[in-house]
């Protein structure tokens, strides 16, 4: 029932246009309707409030039951925590420390500065997604942050083959606010739909478009409104087709030294995260990337929260084939 057709719901007060008004916006079930927030849905069919909440109630009557299934444990382990897949970032060190790789059915967040490996283990992962047999799809912010060429070269030392469908790069050109970054999820949903197995969503980076948009104090509660938006959609594309979500985070200087002192117990830097606790609170797992010694060739990884894991340190090399352990030395410092 929840996956029904708008067109085919019948629902009362939601006439045939106005379903179509809102399938075109991207809301194409009956379970879409259920989670629309009543302003949203009033200002996408340009009716009062009152009748919007109407609307979403009668959805929620008609799909309520089902939708919202009670699983007991068993059933959730067989349904949800037994399908869970990790993909291997290429270092054994990072893995251990994060359970076996990066997790399906949840989002992660890499936070550093600028070179610190953040999109080094973007790219390792995506191969490692290709190579479990499922596609991936790429979110580019900021111009050339995706290289083919960098794709390329780690599945060539890994001995992955990349077929010319198995990623999919939505460019940063297509990019210009976060709108229309919310839009790009947006598209590869409707992939999802279409029946495209994609893994792995990574969205490299996800600050830029919001720090551009969003650049007066008196903006910040709709920064939050958006970036929480953004991180739902992600969330609920992450658990309805058990595929992992990589959000890499823009960090920035806190002038305050004993809020600098604070974030570095916390989350194992003096540099603050950008996007503030929206952020910090929705995804479910955060990695603080560092560069340790260029002569060395030794970066670290700091897991610094989870729900379910305790936090750890890895230390990684990064080299033709991407991302891995500290011995294989040689490649790119």
């Amino acid at each position: 029932m929840s996956d029904v057709s708008l067109l085919d719901a019948k629902i009362r007060g939601l006439g045939e246009k106005s379903a179509e008004k809102l399938m075109d916006a991207g809301f194409n079930t009956l379970a879409d309707l259920m989670v629309m927030q009543v302003d949203e849905l009033s200002a996408t069919l340009g009716i009062n409030k009152m009748k919007a909440r109407e609307i979403i109630n009668k959805a929620k009557e008609m799909g309520l039951k089902e939708t919202m299934t009670l699983l007991s444990i068993k059933e959730h382990k067989e349904q949800i925590t037994d399908l869970i897949y990790h993909f291997s970032t290429g270092s054994s060190s990072i893995d251990r420390m994060i359970g076996g790789g990066i997790a399906t059915n949840e989002l992660t967040g890499l936070r550093g500065e600028f070179s610190t490996g953040k999109s080094q283990v973007c790219f390792s992962v995506a191969v490692s997604c290709v190579e479990s047999g499922r596609k991936v799809a790429w979110v580019e912010t900021e111009p050339g942050t995706f290289k083919e060429s960098r794709l390329y070269e780690i599945a060539e030392a890994r001995g992955v083959e990349i077929g010319d469908e198995d990623v999919f790069v939505i460019p940063a050109k297509l990019i210009g606010s976060p709108n229309a970054q919310f839009n790009a999820y947006q598209r590869i949903g409707m992939a999802l739909k279409d029946g495209v197995d994609i893994g792995l969503i990574i969205v490299d980076s996800f600050s830029p478009k919001f720090r551009e948009f969003y650049t007066k104090r008196e903006m910040f509660p709709a920064r939050a409104q958006e970036t929480m938006r953004h991180i739902g959609f992600l969330q609920r594309l992450a658990a309805n087709y058990n595929l992992a979500v990589i959000l890499t985070v823009q960090v920035m200087g806190i002038p305050d030294a004993g809020k600098q002192l604070q974030v570095k117990k916390s989350e194992f830097s003096d540099t603050g995260m950008y996007g503030g606790h929206i952020v910090k609170h929705n995804i479910q797992t955060w990695i603080a990337m560092h560069f340790k010694s260029k002569s060395a060739n030794i970066w670290q990884a700091k897991l610094f929260d989870s729900s379910y894991m305790d936090s750890g340190v890895a230390e990684f090399s990064i080299g033709p084939g991407g991302v891995q352990d500290i011995q294989a030395r040689g490649g790119r410092g």
